[in-house]
């Protein structure tokens, strides 16, 4: 593995860290941006179920926008600002789907309330009553009380970096800014103007 992306990826990870240990709620949501099949782009907040050598991973239905955005064009990134600890983090790249078993663990940990609401939401569909979706996720419980089943269209991702840009702000404004960059197959790391 390239050094410099070993450095960048570890900054990465150490960033989360703090503004877990900050222990503000929310650390883990982030922004996630897409591009249609038509090239136009979308944004919308999620929340990053890892960050680790590896890049950063998330869940969502494969039906829903970010699904099928995702399933046209692989390019996607990812924003973090961390007012408490005054840090921001950005990642882009490509996704690559997480296998069934990973997908199936990530499942098993959600809560059950969490799990029925997945099974019957057709996410970013037209929601056609409140109620019906609450006789969907009732239906989707079963009644012994054995686990739910994951769905079919319950997917999880892995944002491999291509980039990632970590800014520290600084009261006199003189902020610290670091990418790491892909270029032609190998990583170099650059100081950024504030």
């Amino acid at each position: 593995m390239d050094p410099v992306y070993e450095e960048g990826v570890q900054a990465l990870v150490d960033a989360f860290e703090r503004a877990a240990a900050s222990g503000r709620r929310n650390h883990d949501a982030m922004t996630l941006a897409t591009l249609d099949a038509n090239g136009a782009p979308s944004v919308r907040t999620v929340l990053a179920r890892a960050v680790d050598r590896d890049g950063v991973v998330f869940y969502t239905d494969s039906r829903s926008r970010k699904g099928q955005a995702l399933a046209a064009d692989a390019r996607a990134a990812v924003c973090w600002y961390w007012e408490s600890i005054e840090e921001q983090a950005s990642v882009e790249g490509t996704v690559e789907l997480l296998g069934d078993a990973t997908v199936e663990a990530d499942f098993a940990r959600r809560p059950a309330g969490g799990q029925a609401l997945i099974c019957a939401s057709g996410q970013s569909s037209v929601l056609d009553s409140e109620g019906a979706l609450r006789e969907r996720m009732a239906e989707a419980q079963p009644p012994d009380a054995s686990p739910i089943e994951r769905p079919a269209h319950w997917i999880g991702y892995r944002l491999v970096p291509r980039r990632i840009e970590l800014w520290a702000g600084r009261r006199d404004r003189v902020h610290v800014r670091t990418a790491y960059r892909e270029v032609d197959g190998s990583w170099r790391v650059e100081r950024l103007s504030p």
